[in-house]
């Protein structure tokens, strides 16, 4: 078990700068890098990250929990309390809730969800061999 969670952390730590890129690149195809990319990394990212601080649960519950709750985030970019303004005044703000309704992101929130239960469906497989 301890083989999958050393790849959990690897494929963490290798999210992190991939999604800080992902924001900043701007050569070819940027918007969609940028964007539906980003969205896509932030939710396998997070459902990583879950996989590993609640070991117990079902993959596929904490799948659709982080994708259920980056669907709620996507409409709070909608809003414009005063609360949401001054999160999304700072940088790691703008990262965490997003600034942008883009419908499409959900269809990229729902890729990564399955990209990231298949990942640790096959993870913890590997791990068990």
């Amino acid at each position: 078990m301890y083989k999958a969670l050393i790849i959990r952390v690897l494929i963490i730590l290798f999210l992190i700068p991939v999604g800080f890129f992902s924001k900043k690149y701007t050569g070819g195809g940027a918007t969609f890098i940028n964007t539906q990319l980003g969205g896509f990394i932030y939710v396998v990212w997070w459902i990583f990250l879950f996989s590993i601080l609640f070991p117990k649960h079902s993959i596929l519950k904490i799948s659709g929990i982080v994708f259920l709750i980056t669907s709620i985030l996507e409409f709070t970019q909608l809003m414009g309390n005063d609360l949401l303004i001054t999160i999304r005044k700072y940088y790691i703000g703008r990262l965490l809730i997003g600034t942008t309704f883009n419908p499409i992101d959900f269809i990229w929130y729902f890729f990564g969800a399955i990209f990231a239960f298949v990942m640790l469906k096959r993870i913890n497989k590997l791990a068990v061999q």
